[in-house]
C-alpha cells in the first residue's frame, strides 16, 4: 500500500508514524474523484478514537502522495510475536476481546477494516493491544461505492479473507472482519491456519472446549451464520475467561510446599486423616488435588514411540472438562490425537498422543499460567512436571 516511516513532530515533541500511500486506481480514477474519496474516508478514520485503535492524527496530500499521520506504537505485531514463542490460551483470551471491542466501535462508526491479520495487530511495550490500518483498503478505493468509479480488485490477505471478500468484494460488510478475527484466533490457539477441512482447536491443542464453538461460529462460510456483531464474540470470550478466574484465585490461595505434598502422596494422604483429639489437623477434602501416579513415569527414558496414552491419576475425583496440559518449553509437547478425557473413576485423566522417536517431552500440569485441573469442589490441582524421553535416534531440536 505504500511505505511507513517513524517520524518526529518537533512542535509536539512526539514520534509519529507517517504512512505514504500509493494512489489506487490511478488509471481509472480522476485526480478529483480520488481526492474526494480520500478526504471523506480519511475524515472517517480520524474520527475513530478508541484505546485499541491506532489513531489518525492528520492526513493530506503532498504533490502526488496522499499521506496519513498516525499514532506511533512502540511494540511488536502478533506476527513478530509468533516468531518468538507460542501463545498460551490465557493470552489469547486477554488479547482477542480487546480486538473485538475495537472492531465493534469501528463498525458502529461505519468503518470496516477489511484486512485483519497478525501484521495489523500490535502489542505495545505496556501490553496494550492496538489495531493498525483501519479502513485503509476502502480509503484506497478498493471497494465499490455508489457514484464513484473505483478499482474493483480484491483487497486483503488470502488466508485471512472471508469467502465473500474473495467472491463478491463489492458486497463486503463488517462480518468479513469477524471471519478474519476467527482466523487470527484459531492461529493464536493452534499456531496453524484453518485451511480446508480443519479440526477444532481442542483437537489440536489442549484448550477449553468452549472455545471451539466460538472459533467455529466466527469461521462460518455464510455471513448469516457467523456472529453478527464483534461484541457478541467479546461477550462469549469474557464469559469463558470469567469462569476460569475463580480457579486461578483458588490456586493462588492454596500454595503448598512441594516437600509436604510429596510426603502426602507417598503416604497415601493417611497422615492427614482428621483426629477428634486435634481438630487443627487438615482434612483430606480441604487439600488441593495432587498427582499420585503417571504413565509413563515422570523421569522415564526409553518410552516407546508411536501412538500412546498419557495417564495422570489424582488424589481426588476431578471435574469433567477440567484439564491443563501446557508445554514446559517450546516444542516440548507431542501431537495430540484425541482430546483429554477422564476415566469413569474421575481420578485419571487420559490424553492420546503421537510420540516421535528420540525426543524429550515435558508437560506442566497446572503451570503458573494454567489452573484448570479442578476437583468437584473447585480446588485447583497442584503443579506437577511430567517429563520423559522416547527411545530411538536423538532428534536435534
Amino acid at each position: 500500500m505504500g511505505a511507513v516511516y517513524k517520524a518526529r513532530q518537533p512542535k509536539l515533541d512526539r514520534f509519529v508514524a507517517l504512512k505514504i500511500l500509493l494512489r489506487a486506481g490511478h488509471d481509472r480514477t480522476s485526480k478529483s474523484e480520488f481526492a474526494s474519496r480520500f478526504e471523506r474516508e480519511a475524515q472517517a478514520l480520524a474520527r475513530l478514537h478508541h484505546p485499541n485503535i491506532v489513531a489518525v492524527h492528520d492526513f493530506g496530500e503532498a504533490g502526488p502522495w496522499p499521506y496519513l499521520l498516525m499514532e506511533y506504537v512502540d511494540g511488536l505485531s502478533l506476527r513478530q510475536l509468533y516468531q518468538t514463542r507460542k501463545f498460551a490460551p490465557q493470552e489469547a483470551l486477554a488479547i482477542v476481546p480487546k480486538i473485538c471491542a475495537a472492531l465493534q466501535y469501528a463498525h458502529q462508526h461505519g468503518v470496516v477494516h477489511r484486512d485483519i491479520k497478525p501484521e495489523n495487530i500490535l502489542i505495545d511495550t505496556n501490553g496494550e493491544v492496538k489495531i493498525a490500518d483501519f479502513g485503509i483498503a476502502k480509503l484506497l478505493g478498493q471497494q465499490r461505492e455508489a457514484g464513484l468509479t473505483e478499482d474493483q480488485q480484491r483487497i486483503g490477505t488470502p488466508h485471512y479473507m472471508a469467502p465473500e471478500q474473495v467472491e463478491h468484494p463489492q458486497d463486503v460488510d463488517h462480518r468479513a472482519d469477524i471471519f478474519s478475527l476467527g482466523v487470527v484466533f484459531y492461529e493464536m490457539l493452534t499456531q496453524e491456519l484453518p485451511l480446508g477441512r480443519f479440526a477444532p482447536p481442542s483437537h489440536k491443542v489442549v484448550v477449553d472446549v468452549r472455545l471451539d464453538e466460538v472459533v467455529l461460529r466466527a469461521l462460518q462460510k455464510e455471513p448469516e451464520l457467523r456472529y453478527q456483531q464483534a461484541s457478541h464474540v467479546q461477550t462469549d470470550l469474557e464469559t469463558i475467561a470469567a469462569s476460569l478466574a475463580p480457579l486461578q484465585r483458588e490456586k493462588k490461595k492454596r500454595q503448598w510446599p512441594f516437600a509436604l505434598l510429596a510426603v502426602i502422596a507417598l503416604a497415601g494422604l493417611a497422615i492427614l486423616w482428621p483426629s477428634k483429639k486435634d481438630p487443627s489437623l487438615l482434612m483430606i477434602d480441604q487439600l488441593p488435588p495432587v498427582v499420585v501416579q503417571t504413565q509413563p513415569l515422570s523421569g522415564a527414558s526409553n518410552v516407546a514411540p508411536g501412538e500412546a496414552e498419557i495417564r495422570v491419576r489424582f488424589s481426588k475425583q476431578m471435574t469433567d472438562q477440567s484439564w491443563s496440559w501446557s508445554s514446559a518449553w517450546p516444542d516440548s509437547t507431542p501431537e495430540i490425537v484425541e482430546s483429554p478425557r477422564y476415566e469413569s473413576d474421575h481420578r485419571t485423566c487420559v490424553v492420546k498422543v503421537k510420540l516421535e522417536p528420540g525426543r524429550a517431552y515435558a508437560y506442566w500440569l497446572n503451570s503458573d499460567k494454567f489452573h484448570n485441573f479442578t476437583d468437584s469442589e473447585g480446588h485447583a490441582g497442584v503443579p506437577y512436571l511430567l517429563i520423559f524421553e522416547t527411545s530411538g535416534p536423538t532428534i536435534s531440536r
